[in-house]
């Protein structure tokens, strides 16, 4: 509870800096910007930006970065293409045999 009546206060303090220095919180609305005046609401944008920015922030974080690439892997014989499996090729002939 003593979180959540913090983090209202936040909004409401960020809030005020942003009027204080002639801000206006705009909202895009039918093709244009419009300025809000309800003052619930643009607490509610505020908080909703701080939301997205953690959401962004642990989303970054946890990226993991893979540094390795198949490139490192090239075939020692120079080919592009990928070999043929020689076992495949007799297990099909058995089953030739197999069905004659």
């Amino acid at each position: 509870a003593d979180i959540s009546k913090s983090k209202v206060a936040i909004t409401w303090w960020i809030m005020e800096q942003v009027e204080q220095r002639n801000g206006r919180f705009l909202i895009w609305d039918n093709g244009c910007w419009e300025l809000m005046t309800d003052r619930q609401q643009i607490r509610l944008k505020v908080a909703s930006a701080f939301k997205d920015h953690k959401r962004r922030l642990r989303a970054h974080l946890n990226c993991q970065v893979n540094e390795s690439s198949t490139h490192k892997f090239e075939r020692q014989d120079g080919k592009k293409r990928k070999r043929q499996d020689d076992s495949s090729e007799s297990g099909s002939n058995c089953f030739k045999l197999l069905n004659n």
